[in-house]
C-alpha cells in the first residue's frame, strides 16, 4: 500500500477532509466493482452513493488493524449489492421498499464527474462479456468477487490484491483459483470471454512462480 494512503487511513476517523480524499481515491474502483456485479449504470450509481454514505456514518467503526480502508469499502459495497437484490426479490413479492438516504444519495450523484459516467457507458457498450458476467459475478461470495475483480478488471498482481484486501498472498491465490473454478462451472464456455481465459492462464503462471511453499491457507 502507498505510504501516503496508509497515513491517511490512520487519521481518517478524526478528519472529514481525509475521508473526502479517500473517497476520491476509491470512488471509481468501488463504482466499477458494483457495475461489474450489476451490469446497470443507474443502479451502480445509487449503490456507490449508499456505500460511501454508510462508510461516512460508520467511520468510527473502521479498524485499520482488520484491513485497509479500501477493503472496508468493498465489504460495505458487497452488502449493498446483496441488499439490492433482496429488495428486488421483495418488490417481485409486492412488498413496499423504501430506499434510505435518498436525498443525500442524489446530492452526491450530482457531484460525479460526467466523464466517469460516460466512460462507464462506453465500457458497457464495448464490453460484451460484461452482460454475460454480471449475473454470474454477483452469485459469487464477496471474498471471491473482490479478488477476481481486482485481478481481472483492475489488472492487479496477487501481491497488490493481498495488500489492498489485507489478506495473506496464499489466501488470495487460493480464492482466485476457487473463484475461477466457480465461474467456469457457470460458463462452459460463453462467447466473449476470451480475454478472461488468457488472463486466467497468466494468473496460473503467477501462482506457480510466487510464494512456492509458503504454506498459507486460503478460504
Amino acid at each position: 500500500m502507498d505510504e501516503g494512503v496508509a497515513e491517511l487511513e490512520k487519521r481518517v476517523k478524526g478528519d472529514p477532509d481525509i475521508f473526502s480524499r479517500l473517497y476520491k481515491l476509491n470512488y471509481k474502483r468501488i463504482f466499477n466493482y458494483i457495475l461489474y456485479s450489476t451490469g446497470d449504470i443507474e443502479i451502480s450509481l445509487d449503490l456507490t452513493s449508499e456505500t460511501f454514505f454508510k462508510a461516512l456514518r460508520a467511520i468510527h467503526r473502521f479498524d485499520r488493524r482488520k484491513g485497509s480502508f479500501t477493503a472496508w469499502l468493498y465489504a460495505i459495497a458487497s452488502r449493498e449489492i446483496a441488499m439490492h437484490y433482496r429488495r428486488l426479490d421483495n418488490i417481485r413479492k409486492h412488498v413496499a421498499v423504501k430506499r434510505s438516504f435518498a436525498g443525500e444519495a442524489e446530492e452526491i450523484r450530482q457531484s460525479i464527474p460526467v466523464e466517469d459516467i460516460e466512460d462507464a457507458k462506453r465500457e458497457l457498450e464495448r464490453c460484451e462479456d460484461l452482460a454475460l458476467l454480471a449475473p454470474l459475478f454477483r452469485r459469487l461470495s464477496p471474498k471471491y468477487r473482490e479478488v477476481l475483480f481486482l485481478k481481472f478488471f483492475e489488472d492487479r498482481s496477487l501481491d497488490d490484491i493481498a495488500c489492498i484486501l489485507g489478506r495473506p498472498v496464499g489466501t488470495v491465490k487460493a480464492q482466485c483459483h476457487r473463484g475461477l473454478k466457480m465461474l467456469r462451472k457457470q460458463v462452459q464456455p460463453l462467447e466473449g470471454l476470451e480475454h478472461m481465459e488468457e488472463q486466467e492462464a497468466e494468473t496460473k503462471k503467477e501462482m506457480e512462480s510466487s510464494f512456492e511453499g509458503a504454506g498459507e491457507s486460503g478460504t
